[in-house]
This record gives structure tokens, C-alpha cells and sequence, in this order.
């Protein structure tokens, strides 16, 4: 018997599946409804919503050493604090400077606080500061007449520091303040502080997780082995002055470099900042850091080698101030209270010393700076290159060479003296002797003015002075931290000062007195253009410039010519005997007569008048040896009383050179950052 099966049905089970998979479509139709649309921000993939920034990394600055690679302006390891936006919540800001500001007072240490109001109530401005508070006022967009409450009053509420007593909110406030003239941001960290201590660096590290955002950044520190003696020449750095910051940051500068601000730091500061280099981070759109690289590596600052020779400058200084000091108990040279030496290479023009008398120090000189302004002296001037003198008698040798290459005397002339210059009635002026009959040597070693004035007379002013000029006198030398030109006697200047000129001030030019007044390297250049028989080299400062680590030689500063004098060497042999002259018979022979270097010389002795007091100063020029002259040395004493009252300075600087030239030091780079 064939038993038939009954068919199972299966549509139940098919209309379940059915369901189900609807079900599954709708669930995920929705989520990716909501990824792509609804919350598109919040799901888009991690690679789309990075965010890249560029921060500078600071390159060292480049050093500076003197002829023998000695430093004069060096790197150092140091450690800043600074703020990072990237990490530093702006919510926090408050928090965390009141915290810093308590471990710097704890150390001792001083953070920057560029706010131009008074630290301890009442909070006034800041005297001598007005352009300092117009910026404030601005930054902080209040109107020009606002007082410092109304800017108190704005920043309180601008930094939100309304809970804080007013000595803590002072603190804060400039803290912030200076933040924001600096433009703190994510591309522009701020420095809190500069050259804090380890142990001070410890305890930030210790706080680490209560200071985020801050940062402690190893950096090249600039220090100074200038004594007294180098300052006015290697000059200092300083934070960028808002004057200076649109010109400076068209350089590529950040506002928290150090910029030059006198001497070779300021005249060389481009080439001794270099190029800041480039730091890359990303970050998630959240802001949080996800990496970090440098992506551009910072060429760090030129080295600069100069002519000066460190030793030397040391032994010009002492020698000058003991020199002072000693003219104190000598009449008429008890007044004397500054000076100037200047040696030149007779072959380049370059400068082997420069100092200038009193000077100063870097390691006081932000305290002692309002002091120095007011110290008699003037520390604070560099009177090798801007102050003035007139050059007395010095300015005898090149009135010799005028009138015998210009025709006006006979190598062999004799020209009398009795006491008086007489061709002139109504104006006779007197000589320091009476000479009698005497040529032009024997006129420089005895120094005859009568000689002279007749000298000035018949040549002429124009005739002297398109000499002069080529003597280096009148004109720009070219040393390359600026300078005065110097005032030529003469028609010219008279005229620019509303005045006019007769026969008396010509002769009066020709022994270097009138209006004539030249800077001690003007001075110095014209005896190293005597010594080396007529030509005239630019002065420089600068030996070379190199790459940082010193293995390669950019650029080689070699002696450059300005002018040729255009004058017989028959006829300098005349004048350098008559100098010789100076130094064995004549007004230096107890200095110089039994030197073994045979030294040529001439004084100058030029009345001045101080505050309607009438003084004299000193001035003394030379060069050596004799025959083969390597090196000039000028010395100026400011109411030195005689010109051979500076001789001995000269004597020390030749002692010094000749007993020690061509020994180089071997000196090991002072850098310890690279």
C-alpha cells in the first residue's frame, strides 16, 4: 500500500527572512545616514581632519673673536621658558603665569614684563615711556587721552583677572600684556623668561603636569669676554624695539630674537643672526598634538673674525688709564679725564686696537646705565670713531708734504724764525721759540710754528685742503660701525655755519688749530698714509667672515685702497726724518731716543675750551720702525696738558706688539651648543 506525504510549507519561514533582512538594511541604511550626513564632522576620517602648522626653530647667533680666534662675543647653554599655544589651554593661561611668577620670585630670577606701568601701586604710567604707553593704549583699543586707571580698568577685564588681589593681577597683567605685543600664538611661542637656572628648570619639570603648555627650551645664550676694553667695538644684543619690528620681521626676524644694537653686533647683524629654521606639528581637529618634526634644519649665524688683537687692546687701555691717572698730579694735565688710542697697519688699514677712554662693562651695564649717562667722561661714547680733535701740531708733517709737492718750498729752503710771524701788520702770531734759519726737517723736529704759518700762507686753504682729503682727513675712513667725518678746516665749513674765512684762519689751519677736527682714526690713518708713503687704505675692523663651525671661509676682508696722495717719496723720506727727529731730539726724546725701535713721531698740543674754560689737549701721533714702518699708533688725552705727555702710552702699545706679533693662540671653539 503506497502511502502519500503531505507537502510542508515553507511561506512562514521565508516571510521571517524577509523581515529580518529588511530589518538589517534599515539598521545600517540609518548608521550611514548618519555617518555621511547627519554627523559628517564627527565621522570623517582621521587623515581629512589633521591640521598642519609650521613653528620657526632659532638658529644660533654667530660669534665673534678677534685676530687670533680668541672670543669676544660667544654661545653659551641657556634655558628659556616658554609658552607653547599648541599645548597651553587658553583657558588656563591665569593659572599657570601666577604659578611661574611664584617659582621665579622663590629662585630669585625675573621674568620679561614689557607692560610700561609701574610694578607697586599706584599703577601709573612708567616717566620716560610715552611711546611705550601710546602702544598700549592702542593695543588695547582705548582712546589716545586714556589715563593708566582707564587702562587698568581694560586690562582687568581683558584677562579676566577680576579675582586676583591687585599686586598678583599687576603680575599677571604684564605677563599677558606682553604676550600679546609679542603676538603669542600657535605659529609664534612666547619667551616667559630668559637664562633661568637648572634648579629653577628642575621645579617646572617636577610641576610638569600642572604647567601644560609650558616648555623649557635649551637656547645659545650670548655672553661677552670684552672686559672694559672691547665693548664699544663688538656692542651688545637687545630684544627688537617696536621701531624696529617692520623692517626686521621683512628680514624674516621673529619678535622674540635678539637683535645688534651697537658695534659689530649692530653693523654685521645680518650676517651674524642666520636663518631660523622650520618645525612641522599636526594636529587632530580636536587639537591635540599628534606629531612633530623639523622640516627645515636652522643655519645657524656667521662667525666674524676681526683685526683686533685682544692683548693689545688690554695694554692700550691700562697704559692710557694709568696715564690719567698720573696726569692728575701734573700741571697742566691734572684735568685729564679721557682719551683714545688707535694702532693701524701701516700695509692694510686695518685696526689692531681701539680704545676709548673711560669705558664700560656688559655685565653692569643695565643697572648702571642711568649712572653711566650722567658719569663724567661719557663711558658711554666711543671716541675712536666719533669723538674730535683738534690735531695741533700733528698736522705739521702733512703741511711739510703740501708745500713740497705743491711748489711752495725748496727741498732745501731755509725759512727764518724770530720768535714772531711777522707778514702780516694787524695779526702776528708768536712761535714757541726762536729757531733762526732752519729747513723743513728741522722744522718738524722743533716743531716751529713761524715755519709753518708761512707754509699755510703761501699754499693756500684750497691747496691744503685737496691734500688733506687725500690724507684721509675730512672724510669717512670707513670703519664699519659708523664714524664722524670730521670737520676740515676751511672755506666750506665756514660757510655752512653762516661764517667767513680770512688769511689768519689759514694759517692758523696749517698747525692744525681753526675749525680742523678729526677722530683718532682719522688721525691714524693719516700717519699710516705718511708712514707708507702715500697711500691711503680704508680702516676695517673685520678680518673675514666664515661659516658657524669655523672650517670654511665665506668671505676674506683684505686691505682696500681709498686714495694715493700723489706725492714724491723723495719727499716723505724728508718729512719721516724730521719726525725721526721728534723722537730723539725733540719734544718725546726721553721716551724714545734710546728705544732699539727706531720710532718716528710728532706732537700736538691744541687749546679747547670746556664750559668756557680753556684747556689743552694731547695728542701724540707715530709709527714704526723707521725704516720699514709696520704699524701706527695715535693716542689722544683729553686736557692732557702736551701732546708728549701721551708718548709713554705709544711706548707700551710698541713694547707690547713688537714682543709679541705673529705669536697666534691656538683657542678651542667656547661654543657648546653644536
Amino acid at each position: 500500500m503506497m502511502i502519500r506525504m503531505k507537502k510542508k510549507k515553507v511561506y512562514p519561514r521565508i516571510t521571517v527572512l524577509c523581515i529580518i533582512m529588511v530589518l538589517i538594511m534599515t539598521v545600517y541604511s540609518a548608521s550611514a545616514f548618519s555617518m555621511q550626513i547627519a554627523n559628517q564632522s564627527k565621522y570623517t576620517t582621521t587623515e581629512d581632519s589633521l591640521i598642519t602648522r609650521t613653528l620657526r626653530v632659532s638658529a644660533a647667533r654667530g660669534e665673534i673673536l678677534d685676530r687670533y680666534g680668541r672670543p669676544l662675543a660667544y654661545n653659551t647653554e641657556g634655558y628659556n621658558i616658554v609658552f607653547d599655544a599648541a599645548y597651553l589651554s587658553k583657558n588656563n593661561i591665569n593659572a599657570t603665569v601666577k604659578a611661574l611668577i611664584a617659582i621665579l620670585t622663590q629662585a630669585g630670577e625675573e621674568w620679561i614684563d614689557l607692560l610700561p606701568m609701574d610694578t607697586k601701586a599706584p599703577y601709573d604710567f612708567l616717566p620716560e615711556s610715552e611711546s611705550a604707553r601710546d602702544t598700549l593704549i592702542s593695543k588695547i583699543s582705548l582712546n589716545h587721552y586714556a589715563t593708566a586707571q582707564n587702562c587698568w580698568d581694560a586690562m582687568i577685564e581683558r584677562y579676566k583677572l577680576q579675582d586676583y588681589d591687585d599686586a598678583t593681577a599687576r603680575k599677571i597683567m604684564g605677563v599677558r600684556y606682553s604676550m600679546e605685543y609679542r603676538d603669542y600664538s600657535i605659529l609664534n611661542p612666547y619667551t616667559f623668561a630668559e637664562d633661568v637656572s637648572m634648579g629653577t628648570v628642575t621645579v617646572i619639570q617636577e610641576n610638569s603636569q600642572a604647567l601644560q603648555g609650558v616648555d623649557i627650551e635649551v637656547v645659545a645664550m650670548r655672553e661677552y669676554a670684552t672686559g672694559i676694553t672691547n665693548t664699544h667695538i663688538v656692542g651688545y644684543t637687545g630684544p627688537i624695539y617696536a621701531e624696529e619690528w617692520a623692517a626686521l620681521s621683512a628680514k624674516g626676524y621673529s619678535y622674540n630674537d635678539k637683535t645688534g644694537k651697537s658695534g659689530i653686533e649692530l653693523s654685521l647683524d645680518d650676517e651674524l643672526h642666520g636663518e631660523d629654521g622650520v618645525k612641522t606639528i599636526t594636529q587632530d581637529a580636536q587639537g591635540n598634538v599628534i606629531s612633530e618634526e623639523i622640516t627645515q634644519q636652522p643655519v645657524n649665524g656667521k662667525t666674524i673674525t676681526l683685526t683686533i688683537d685682544k692683548d693689545l687692546q688690554e695694554i692700550a687701555y691700562k697704559s692710557l688709564e694709568n696715564k690719567i691717572a698720573q696726569l692728575h698730579n701734573t700741571n697742566p694735565g691734572r684735568y685729564a679725564n679721557a682719551g683714545a688710542v688707535v694702532v693701524i697697519d701701516n700695509n692694510t688699514g686695518a685696526v689692531l686696537a681701539a680704545v676709548s677712554y673711560p669705558g664700560y662693562t656688559l655685565d653692569t651695564y643695565k643697572d648702571d646705565y642711568e649712572s653711566l649717562l650722567q658719569m663724567e667722561g661719557s663711558p658711554l661714547f666711543n671716541r675712536c670713531f666719533y669723538g674730535t680733535y683738534e690735531p695741533g701740531s700733528a698736522m705739521k708733517p702733512a703741511m711739510a708734504l703740501i708745500a713740497l709737492q705743491s711748489g711752495n718750498l725748496g727741498t732745501a729752503e731755509l725759512l727764518e724764525c724770530t720768535g714772531k710771524y711777522t707778514f702780516y701788520e694787524d695779526y702776528q702770531p708768536k712761535c714757541l721759540g726762536e729757531h733762526g734759519h732752519i729747513d723743513v726737517a728741522r722744522a718738524l723736529t722743533v716743531s716751529c710754528n713761524t715755519f709753518f704759518y708761512e707754509l699755510g700762507r703761501r699754499c693756500g686753504i684750497q691747496t691744503m685742503n685737496d691734500y688733506c682729503k687725500k690724507f684721509g682727513l675730512g672724510i669717512a675712513t670707513g670703519i664699519e660701525i659708523g664714524e664722524s667725518k670730521g670737520i676740515l678746516a676751511g672755506i666750506e665749513y665756514r660757510n655752512s655755519i653762516g661764517q667767513s674765512w680770512g688769511p689768519g684762519d689759514t694759517i692758523q689751519a696749517a698747525i692744525g688749530q681753526s675749525d680742523n677736527g678729526f677722530t683718532p682714526v682719522q688721525i691714524a690713518a693719516y700717519t699710516s698714509t705718511i708712514a707708507n708713503k702715500g697711500t691711503l687704505y680704508s680702516t676695517h675692523l673685520v678680518e673675514s667672515i666664515c661659516n658657524y663651525e669655523q672650517d670654511r671661509i665665506l668671505e676674506q676682508k683684505g686691505s682696500q685702497v681709498l686714495k694715493v696722495s700723489g706725492i714724491d717719496d723723495y719727499y716723505y723720506d724728508i718729512v719721516q726724518m724730521g719726525m725721526r727727529g721728534v723722537s730723539t731730539e725733540g719734544t718725546v726724546s726721553s721716551v724714545f731716543k734710546k728705544y732699539p725701535i727706531q720710532v718716528c713721531s710728532k706732537t700736538g698740543t691744541a687749546q679747547v675750551y670746556y664750559k668756557g674754560e680753556k684747556f689743552t689737549n694731547g695728542i701724540f701721533i707715530s709709527f714704526a720702525p723707521y725704516e720699514h714702518p709696520e704699524i701706527s699708533v695715535v693716542v689722544a688725552i683729553e686736557k692732557g696738558g702736551y701732546g708728549a705727555y701721551c708718548a709713554s702710552v705709544a711706548r707700551d702699545i710698541y713694547e707690547a706688539y713688537f714682543a709679541y706679533r705673529g705669536q697666534k693662540n691656538t683657542v678651542q671653539s667656547t661654543d657648546k651648543l653644536l
